[in-house]
């Protein structure tokens, strides 16, 4: 080998190697930027989480307006938020239970507000006859059952 061909060889060994070590230091900080970047924005997982959680607490509690309307609410809005996230299923089994959830406590309520409404207004219309009737016997003892006559004889 002549000393031109070693000095060849080393020339290209040399510019692999600088080629070699600019592109592993450009890339290197490019992808570790972009995997903690774009990974808490992209990926919603603990919002999908919560949403079914939140969803199955307000079916579960329906009956209990004071926690169920909130947890329905929120089950609603974390399901929306995590529609794009790896936990699709769970965000829209957030969204139908937290629905669900609403639904029935709504109907329960209204149910039971229609029921006592009824309920006191029957109880008012009996309570009116009995009252009624009660003046009806009064005012038909009181004066068609009263003797004139006896007036004269009462001092």
């Amino acid at each position: 080998m002549d000393d031109n061909d070693k000095k060849e060889e080393l020339e290209i060994n040399n510019e692999e190697v600088k080629h070699e070590t600019v592109e592993v230091v450009k890339e290197e900080p490019k992808s570790q930027t972009q995997s903690t970047i774009e990974e808490p924005k992209k990926d919603k997982k603990g919002l999908a989480i919560a949403a079914m959680v939140l969803g199955i607490v307000s079916l579960v509690l329906f009956c209990i307006w004071y926690i169920s309307i909130p947890c329905a609410i929120l089950a609603l809005v974390f399901g929306i938020l995590s529609l794009k996230s790896s936990k699709r299923g769970m965000a829209i089994a957030g969204i139908s239970t937290g629905a669900v959830g609403f639904i029935l406590m709504v109907i329960l309520y209204v149910f039971i507000f229609f029921v006592v409404g009824i309920g006191t207004y029957s109880g008012i219309q009996s309570i009116q006859s009995i009252i009624d009737e009660y003046e009806d016997h009064n005012y038909n003892y009181n004066y068609n059952n009263y003797n004139y006559d006896d007036y004269d004889n009462w001092f």
